[in-house]
């Protein structure tokens, strides 16, 4: 699970807690993934959606920001 968190953060497809639960914002995550593959749209990170994650994944370009991930933290931290 952390590791799909991980590969849709990094492709811009998620922004949720960077944690290993399967949680809303990850299943929102994974139907739009779905949607934009062209595949049944149910939320269920199965392993041709897994694929299509990887696949992603590899293709982006990632550029590490320090400062936005701590402001991140930071805004997540503090809201209640």
């Amino acid at each position: 699970i952390f590791a799909i968190k991980q590969r849709l953060f990094a492709t811009g497809h998620f922004r949720g807690n960077m944690d290993d639960y399967f949680d809303v914002s990850l299943k929102e995550a994974v139907k739009a993934i779905q949607k934009e593959a062209g595949l049944f749209v149910y939320g269920v990170a199965d392993i041709t959606t897994q694929t299509i994650i990887n696949n992603l994944a590899l293709e982006a370009e990632i550029t590490v920001d320090s400062q936005f991930d701590a402001a991140y933290e930071y805004v997540m931290s503090n809201i209640k």
